[in-house]
C-alpha cells in the first residue's frame, strides 16, 4: 500500500495531490474502485491529523494555565 500523503506538509498540497491522484487512479478514467477509495481514506485521515495538530498547537500557544483561568473566568460570569 502506498501512503501517498506522508511527504505532503501543508493541506493546500495534500488537496492539489489528492486531486491528482484521483484523476490518475478514478474508474471513470481507467482506475480502479479500491485505489480511488485507499486515496479517498488516505486524504481523510491526513485532514483528520492535520485538524488535530492545529488543535493541539492552539492550546499549546494559549498554555494550560490560561485556558484553565479563562474557563474559570468564563464559570463565575
Amino acid at each position: 500500500m502506498d501512503r501517498y500523503f506522508d511527504r505532503c506538509t501543508s493541506l493546500n498540497e495534500a488537496k492539489k495531490l489528492y486531486h491528482d491522484l484521483l484523476l490518475v487512479n478514478h474508474p471513470d478514467h481507467g482506475g480502479s474502485e479500491e485505489a480511488t477509495k485507499e486515496i479517498i481514506k488516505q486524504f481523510e485521515l491526513f485532514c483528520q491529523s492535520k485538524a488535530g495538530q492545529q488543535f493541539d498547537d492552539s492550546h499549546k500557544a494559549y498554555g494550560a494555565d490560561n485556558v484553565t483561568a479563562y474557563a474559570d473566568a468564563m464559570a463565575t460570569a
